[in-house]
């Protein structure tokens, strides 16, 4: 029987986790975005979407924002900017390792964990 599954020692898919690393490092700043939005109840100013660099400076002098919910929000913004630093050198292993050889499998599972 046929299966649409890749097989991980033959089918190389380690190219395709470095888009999927991108989304999931934009995952904590939609969850921050949304947070902000709720915890304000007011959608996402222009000033937040436009200047995203300082989307924390905006958090910590907004009173609206209880500071649980600013610790949850500034946390995010945390995990995003670390995962921004590691994605460059997590492209790069990859890359490497795909043109230096390295085998399919151990590609494979070392870029999906």
């Amino acid at each position: 029987m046929t299966s649409y599954l890749p097989n991980l020692a033959r089918d190389n898919l380690s190219f395709y986790t470095i888009p999927l690393a991108l989304v999931i490092a934009l995952a904590p700043r939609i969850y921050a975005a949304n947070t902000y939005a709720a915890a304000t109840k007011k959608p996402a100013s222009d000033q937040v979407k436009t200047m995203p660099r300082s989307f924390s400076q905006i958090v910590s002098d907004d009173p609206a924002v209880d500071s649980k919910t600013k610790g949850r929000i500034l946390r995010a913004g945390a995990a995003v900017d670390n995962s921004y630093e590691n994605l460059g050198i997590f492209a790069a292993a990859v890359t490497a390792g795909n043109m230096a050889g390295v085998g399919v499998g151990r590609m494979n599972a070392m870029s999906i964990g």
